[in-house]
Formats: structure tokens, sequence, C-alpha cells
């Protein structure tokens, strides 16, 4: 996990907007609404984005198989 994974997970604030984020929304790639298995991805990743992590301006809904795919070619292979 990376240090900024291990912080933003640490503040309960940002886990909550996380949580209220995702509720309800289907997959932005698949358009799938899959139970407990939905995430939120920054779209520009963070090692890049020059903005806050809880800006939700550079956040959408992704599965947890899209959020693998789109992390591997990223280049972070998962």
């Amino acid at each position: 996990m990376s240090s900024y994974s291990e912080m933003a997970n640490r503040n309960s604030k940002y886990r909550e907007l996380k949580r209220n984020f995702k509720r309800g929304k289907v997959c932005a790639e698949c358009k799938e609404f899959k139970p407990g298995q939905m995430t939120i991805d920054h779209i520009i990743p963070m090692w890049q984005y020059t903005g806050s992590y809880s800006d939700t301006s550079n956040w959408q809904v992704l599965c947890l198989q899209c959020h693998r795919i789109k992390t591997r070619q990223e280049g972070f292979g998962v």
C-alpha cells in the first residue's frame, strides 16, 4: 500500500466522503453495479495529480475488476 493510501485510509472524514460519493453509483467503465465491489478511483493518478486527494472532481466510481485493469494500464500492475 502506498503512503498516500495509508494516510488517506486513516482519515475518518475521507473514508466517509468516499463512502458517500460511491453510494448508489455504477461503474464508470462497465456501467454495472456490484454491491461490495465498488471503489473510488482517482481519474488522474495521485502520483501525477497536483490537487488534493479528496478533490472529488478527480474521482470516479469503478468496480474492483475495472479498477485493476485501469491500474495495470497506468503501469502499477496489481
